[in-house]
């Protein structure tokens, strides 16, 4: 009896909160790539990601000048197999520099890669955000150049 009666108390319990469990699983939408204000929960585009693009081949692009969330860069190489590299800078490299860079993913000829940080959160350059395309035979430390195109979602 003792055993049933505790049964019944925990059922009566769950019961009690099924109302606040129901409501804590309501979804919170977020129109990508706006922000919601915590004040007013209406979307704000004060601060939005801005796509940028090389409209050519390049071998490097300042996707931003500035310290800068970096939330994804492709690129298609267009000729030489390499890596696509991202600099905490706000220039872009001479060929045969010494980089460091803070990303580094391989690309074959002809191929495409992207280096993404979704869902997030972003990766942060205090300096600013150069993408580039480097064919080195040391890998992504010497930015020798190649030519592709690059596209990167930065904010």
């Amino acid at each position: 009896m003792a055993v049933r009666n505790r049964l019944l108390a925990v059922a009566a319990v769950l019961a009690a909160l099924l109302p606040y469990a129901a409501a804590a699983q309501t979804p919170v939408v977020a129109e990508y790539p706006s922000l919601v204000s915590p004040t007013s929960g209406a979307p704000s585009y004060a601060q939005t990601v801005a796509p940028i693009a090389s409209g050519a081949p390049v071998a490097a692009i300042v996707l931003k000048a500035a310290p800068a969330a970096v939330y994804s860069v492709t690129a298609s190489n267009v000729t030489a197999s390499g890596f696509l590299v991202l600099v905490n800078s706000a220039t872009t490299p001479g060929g045969g520099a010494s980089i460091t860079p803070l990303a580094c993913a391989a690309v074959a000829a002809g191929g495409t890669v992207t280096i993404s940080y979704a869902p997030g959160p972003p990766a942060a350059f205090n300096i600013g955000v150069v993408a580039g395309l480097t064919t080195s035979a040391s890998g992504c430390y010497t930015f020798t150049t190649t030519t592709g195109f690059i596209s990167g979602m930065v904010q």
